[in-house]
This record gives structure tokens, C-alpha cells and sequence, in this order.
């Protein structure tokens, strides 16, 4: 086997990461019936498996290829190879408000209608705005576990003004 300008080594472990089988494209509808991107991995056999919800950080409106690639990471690919049905999220531009925490939930919502996905074992997890949306959904439903990677909890003390509106949002406050 010959090693051309070093670059056979990177791609023999990459590709030994990753599963043969690509991510499917789902379409969440979510609330108002605006529909967000989302990915998803199926472990062989017939389940039920447990799964992950991932939610990415940094702004949402991020599109489909960005959901595909992080069912395909590091961390997702360790759960999948484990026989966890992964499947990433988008959800509507970051601005703490209602919405991007009913997107996330219905990504959730969907997640669980999959006849291949045990409802008891679903776990969350997010990183950076996705950390902070992850524990948001966790005070609408009880999934099997959370995991919040540098999920910003102290909105107040970060953005207080947008704190405020995000209070009255949240509380239900007029």
C-alpha cells in the first residue's frame, strides 16, 4: 500500500470512524408549521434502540449538509457504533426565544414517533447555545439524560436586556 504525500493515513482512520451508511434527511414541522432540518443515523436490526439528540451550538438556520456532518462527529459516531440511533437538529435563528425551543422540541417530539426508537432511553445533548436549548427542552419533557457542553446558563448576567424579554417569553408573562 503505497502512502501518497501522507495522505492515506488520515483517510484510512477517518473512514474507519464513519459507518458506511449516510445520514437521511428528515423535515421537522414544527409549532406554526415551519419545517427545520434534521439528520438521521439507524443503527442495523430492528430495535428499539435508544438514541441521542443533538443540538448543535452557534446560530440555528444553519441548513441540512451542517445537520448531516454532526451525526457523522466524533462523539455522535462513538453512541452509533454503541447502537444508538443519533439524529442532529437545527432550530431557528439564536435569539433565546420561544421558538427555537419548539423546534427543538418537536425534533424531540419526532425523535421519539420513530417506531426504531425506544421512548424510555432518549437522551439530549448540546453544546454552547445547543447546551443552553438542551436544558431548556428539559423543563418541557424528561428525557433519559442531558448533557449541556458550555451551555450558557446565566442569560441574565450575559444579555440582560434580552434576558428580560426572553423572562417574559419563557414565563408566559404579557
Amino acid at each position: 500500500m503505497a502512502i501518497i504525500r501522507g495522505a492515506l493515513l488520515p483517510i484510512l482512520l477517518f473512514s474507519s470512524l464513519i459507518c458506511a451508511e449516510e445520514p437521511a434527511e428528515v423535515y421537522v414541522r414544527t409549532y406554526d408549521g415551519v419545517y427545520v432540518a434534521a439528520a438521521i443515523r439507524r443503527p442495523p436490526g430492528p430495535g428499539p434502540f435508544p438514541a441521542l439528540l443533538l443540538i448543535h451550538g452557534r446560530n440555528g438556520g444553519v441548513g441540512m449538509q451542517p445537520m448531516k456532518d454532526f451525526t457523522l462527529g466524533r462523539v455522535p459516531e462513538q453512541f452509533f457504533q454503541l447502537g444508538y440511533v443519533v439524529m442532529s437538529t437545527d432550530y431557528r435563528r439564536y435569539h433565546f426565544g420561544e421558538d427555537e425551543i419548539q423546534d427543538v422540541l418537536a425534533a424531540y417530539r419526532k425523535l421519539e414517533s420513530f417506531p426504531f426508537v425506544d421512548k424510555a432511553r432518549i437522551g439530549v445533548i448540546g453544546g454552547s447555545h445547543g447546551g443552553y436549548l438542551a436544558k431548556m427542552l428539559a423543563t418541557r419533557i424528561t428525557p433519559a439524560a442531558v448533557v449541556s457542553f458550555a451551555g450558557l446558563t446565566d442569560i441574565e448576567g450575559k444579555f440582560f436586556e434580552d434576558a428580560q424579554a426572553a423572562r417574559k417569553t419563557l414565563s408566559g408573562w404579557e
